[in-house]
């Protein structure tokens, strides 16, 4: 077998301050208090409340054994991001907002994306200037809506990936986002319907410990002065947190209805990232047993899989290894990736950790597969725990490696600029 790339432990790289606290995380800390603030108005506690109810008697929620402060702290967070937004859209100019991650956390973040969003008005024009940087891949990608929102996870209205962006010498490039079409535009360009659309930003981390996410700066340059929202801030927080919890609970429990064990096969994605291809399923496992994963590479210079819970959260990927991608993996020689999901560590490389859980989601993804190429069905088999290193090829890991790689990892999450408290 080798190994992708081992984990590293450099010296923070050049640029970082500048790389990764632009405007969109600062736009994101601005907003931070107040929308703290509107989470204390009555209508959104009202709303808060109720939700943790509904989600605490949900059945799959119960099965799973999630903790009531668990639920609490989902829905507070929805609130929160929903609040940030809010403050945002009222502003006459437009914000490009880093999602503030770990904080708000639904639909099931990926680990590896630094994800930055802005809401668009069809009747203006915009420019995006940037700097390209080192992350493994971009992707724009313009929807008629934010997925969870309205019942829906929307339709894809236009996407531009890093090969479309022409940077300079220098790595400088420029989007025109605007009601033109892409034929009459000379350069990367997105074409706005009317009214109002999502602009979904993911900038891809192979590398945690090197990689520099896209430097960005969105500014309109024609069309009108946005207006705000008629509606009371604190009252269209209470209705999109509703509308975001109500539709990832329904979402879930299509999931979670899957027999514990299960991995469905590969297929493109819907509703999620165009030329994405993805698997996900469901693992509920005994006290000391593990669940073995044999995934085929199938080229991919992207492949990742990530753990998470009845609520649709992605698990604690900050200081446990419940997500890796092909960096922080140990591949094959036969172009298979075998990983080990398992609350107890099996002492080998590739391990998956629950952090706990006994019960919840997996979820690949692989990206820049060959058009029309789809990865084999996921092997899957259970085991107990304390058999795994006798019987899976995997290299051993002993708890000082273990530790050190736990160590690394939180290290190279915080670069990202937003540390868990």
């Amino acid at each position: 077998m080798t190994a992708q790339t081992q984990p590293r432990d450099p010296a923070s790289p050049a640029g970082f301050d500048r790389s990764f606290r632009g405007e969109d995380l600062d736009t994101c800390q601005q907003a931070l208090e107040p929308a703290r603030a509107v989470l204390d108005e009555a209508v959104v506690r009202e709303a808060v409340a109720e939700l943790v109810e509904t989600l605490a008697s949900t059945p799959h929620v119960r099965q799973a054994g999630i903790a009531r402060h668990r639920i609490d702290d989902y829905v507070e967070g929805v609130a929160l991001v929903k609040a940030i937004t809010g403050i945002l859209n009222r502003r006459p100019e437009p914000a490009l907002l880093r999602s503030p991650y770990p904080l708000g956390r639904a639909g099931l973040d990926n680990p590896d994306n630094v994800y930055r969003t802005a809401a668009l008005d069809g009747a203006a024009g915009y420019v995006i200037e940037g700097e390209r940087n080192s992350s493994s891949d971009v992707y724009f990608q313009l929807m008629d809506g934010q997925p969870g929102e309205d019942g829906s996870l929307h339709e894809t209205l236009g996407l531009l990936t890093g090969a479309d962006l022409r940077p300079d010498a220098q790595g400088r490039f420029r989007i025109t986002i605007d009601a033109r079409d892409a034929s009459e535009v000379d350069g990367p360009h997105l074409s706005l319907p009317s009214g109002r659309s999502m602009l979904i930003f993911r900038d891809t981390l192979n590398d945690w410990a090197n990689e520099i996410p896209v430097a960005l700066r969105l500014r309109q340059v024609s069309g009108p002065t946005r207006t705000a929202p008629t509606a009371p801030l604190a009252e269209e927080t209470a209705a999109r947190t509703r509308d975001a919890v109500e539709f990832w609970n329904t979402y879930t429990a299509r999931i979670f209805a899957l027999p514990g064990q299960t991995v469905l096969d590969p297929a493109p994605s819907v509703g999620g990232l165009p030329g994405q291809v993805s698997a996900y399923g469901r693992f509920e496992l005994p006290p000391g047993h593990a669940l073995e994963l044999t995934v085929e590479h199938c080229g991919a210079p992207y492949l990742g899989l990530q753990l998470g819970d009845a609520l649709f959260v992605s698990t604690d990927y900050w200081d446990h290894t419940s997500s890796r991608n092909l960096t922080q993996s140990v591949v094959g020689d036969d172009g298979f990736v075998r990983y080990v999901i398992a609350a107890d560590d099996p002492g080998v490389a590739n391990w998956i950790d629950t952090a706990g859980e006994t019960s919840g989601l997996i979820f690949l993804r692989w990206q820049g597969i060959a058009e029309g190429v789809l990865p084999r069905p996921v092997g899957v088999r259970m085991l107990p725990v304390t058999d795994v290193r006798s019987e899976s090829a995997l290299p051993a890991v002993d708890q000082v490696e273990r530790e050190r790689e736990r160590r690394i990892r939180r290290r190279h999450f915080d670069r990202r600029g937003v540390a868990p408290a």
